[in-house]
């Protein structure tokens, strides 16, 4: 017994040298292409004038109450968080999280989503011609593609870095998307190059493409006008960006930037991180809401159930989140799940057909009108916020709490084999219907909660049920510029665990089936 006990130590030894291995290899495979690590600071109001957070190092971004500090040496970064955190003059702080894009007309019969939302009878049924403005947040857009350039509004720009712009420059006023393609010299590089996404064209399509055009596709609510934000660039995009742009779609001013004369009822949010909804994403939201528009938010695909994995803003107080469905009316595995999600929509997988929609050509840079299928929860939200434009078209006057409860009083219960849970599907048809008949309610003001005082630690990048190009929300990546769960050096180091195992002759334990 004692020479087990003696082999069982020893093994034990040998397995965490193997993980010792593996998380080096891990750091090696990040490499020396760091982001500066970036936090949100709360300025009590007695403390307005006079906080200076100026300190070495750090790099104001802007100056307000809600200040965004951004820290160039990155090992005193934990040093600087806790003196922020001890100064009596500040409320709250938090990380300003990297969130990710969480994917008669020429093919019209390959848009089998349409035919599960009943669109033709929606069509057909309902006056839907009233312009109602919906804000695609996002990559950005390809304004003259041949099936959008009739619904493009002008937009806005609110990425603040100019290396994640990818454009030179930091905000404006042009929400044109020059690409996101990622290199060996990005902080966010996993070890293979990717082409740009073209992530918000695809998400304004299934929206606002022209029907009867005799070209491409047909949207959902093709007379909608999209008001086209940038916010996800080259690695993806600041949580204070997209909180910013939030405000700014609906309406609401934001310094630096002209008033938005188009305000969304609106917001598309195919986009999110792993971590707890923090206070700065929940304001934002909160005023866009209390400002009469609806927030529609991916839930993420990254295969997990919300009751017990936090995925933001998928779980901010307020929003419509919407997890994915296949063509076979089922689940797809890579899709969240969980009762944080209200509604499915279409979304696709590999197996029974993507999504069709307005894409591009170039594998960097614009080149020509495409039209390309993609899957995930990117793809579900915008069904919704395309339903969500249709109920006010015929209903302007509901509370955006109202048009929410209405989708999921709606739905079509169904049955995922993939699951093994009942689900709520999103039903077009009905849902535009009861909003044509609805009264205003008061019973859903909207009244919010307390500011969430959290904030979750690390930078983003896509994750897909196939490891391609990312759609609605992701896997993280350590803030250090290395893995968590998920990420390619991760999976490297794992893999070179297991392959140190196998030559101790060990084998890993057998996974458990989730019920």
């Amino acid at each position: 017994s004692m020479l087990k006990l003696r082999k069982s130590f020893t093994t034990v030894k040998l397995a965490l040298l193997g993980l010792l291995v593996g998380l080096t290899a891990r750091d090696a495979y990040a490499g020396a292409n760091k982001k500066p690590r970036r936090f949100i600071v709360y300025k009590k109001k007695s403390a307005y004038s006079s906080v200076n957070y100026s300190t070495t190092g750090d790099e104001m971004v802007q100056v307000s109450r809600k200040q965004v500090v951004e820290l160039n040496d990155d090992t005193t970064w934990r040093k600087e968080l806790s003196k922020h955190q001890t100064n009596p003059q500040v409320e709250h702080i938090e990380e300003d999280l990297i969130m990710k894009r969480l994917s008669n007309d020429t093919y019209f019969s390959d848009q089998w989503a349409l035919s599960r939302l009943r669109a033709t009878d929606i069509w057909n049924t309902y006056n839907t011609s009233a312009q109602v403005v919906v804000a695609v947040v996002d990559t950005g857009i390809i304004k003259d593609h041949e099936d959008l350039s009739h619904a493009v509004l002008p937009g806005a720009d609110f990425i603040s870095d100019a290396g994640m712009g990818n454009d030179g420059d930091g905000r404006d006023s042009d929400a044109s998307d020059p690409g996101d393609w990622v290199n060996s010299s990005d902080f966010c590089y996993q070890g293979r190059n990717e082409d740009s996404s073209w992530h918000g064209t695809h998400v304004a399509g299934i929206i606002a493409a022209k029907r009867n055009n005799n070209a491409g596709i047909a949207g959902l609510s093709d007379n909608v006008k999209i008001l086209p934000v940038r916010v996800l660039g080259r690695c993806g995009g600041f949580t204070s960006d997209i909180a910013d742009a939030v405000r700014w779609s609906a309406g609401l001013p934001v310094s630096g930037m002209a008033l938005n004369q188009n305000p969304a009822r609106v917001i598309n949010l195919s986009l999110g991180s792993p971590g707890t909804c923090g206070r700065t994403m929940q304001e934002a939201i909160d005023a866009a809401i209390l400002a009469g528009s609806v927030v529609v938010v991916a839930a993420g695909n990254d295969n997990q159930d919300l009751d017990y994995q936090s995925y933001t803003p998928a779980n901010c107080q307020g929003v419509i989140t919407v997890g994915a469905t296949n063509d076979n009316e089922d689940i797809p595995t890579y899709s969240n799940y969980g009762s944080f999600v209200d509604v499915y929509a279409p979304g696709g997988d590999d197996w029974f057909g993507a999504v069709l929609s307005t894409y591009n050509q170039g594998s960097r840079s614009p080149s020509g009108d495409s039209y390309q299928g993609l899957n995930g929860t990117s793809m579900a939200a915008p069904y919704v916020a395309a339903t969500v434009a249709l109920m006010m078209a015929v209903n302007p006057n509901l509370y955006p709490l109202q048009y929410r409860n209405l989708i999921k009083q709606n739905s079509e219960q169904k049955t995922s084999w993939n699951k093994n849970m009942s689900f709520q599907f999103l039903d077009a048809f009905d849902s535009v219907g009861a909003a044509q008949a609805a009264q205003p309610d008061d019973r859903y003001k909207y009244i919010p909660s307390e500011p969430v005082i959290s904030g979750g630690v690390g930078l983003f990048k896509p994750s897909t049920e196939d490891g391609g190009v990312g759609c609605g929300t992701i896997a993280i990546i350590g803030a250090d510029g290395g893995d968590g769960p998920g990420g390619p050096g991760q999976k490297a180091s794992f893999l070179l665990g297991l392959l140190i195992a196998a030559a101790l002759g060990l084998r890993p334990p057998k996974s458990k089936k989730r019920s």
